[in-house]
Formats: structure tokens, sequence, C-alpha cells
């Protein structure tokens, strides 16, 4: 858990401090999103998965929600 926070304090960090709260919260999302596909993706039980809709489509293919 201390590795997850410490990589979205530095995703924060390097971000222009001026940032408004919802852009900040969208890119904390959009890390944890990322971070949780790679999980799912590389997992030898949860591989086996499908999703459906923008979400795996926007990081996988690079698609547009």
């Amino acid at each position: 858990m201390a590795t997850l926070i410490h990589t979205l304090q530095h995703i924060l960090e390097s971000k222009d401090p001026l940032l408004a709260n919802e852009t900040r919260r969208i890119l904390l999302k959009e890390a944890l999103q990322a971070r949780l596909l790679d999980h799912l993706y590389n997992h030898p039980v949860y591989r086996r998965l499908n999703f459906y809709g923008g979400t795996c489509g926007g990081r996988v293919g690079g698609g547009f929600r």
C-alpha cells in the first residue's frame, strides 16, 4: 500500500501544483485504473475475464470512450 501511495504522490508532484482539484482527481483515477487493469490482465486467474467499454479500450487500444 505504501508503494501505491508513493506512486500517486509522485504523479501529483510531477504535475503543475496549480491544477484544479478535479483535474488532480482525474489523474489519480487514471493511474488507479491502469494499475488495476495491469494486475487483472497479468494475473493467471483474472486474465480470463473479458471487459467491455471505454476503460479497457482506452487503455489497451488507445481509443476514446
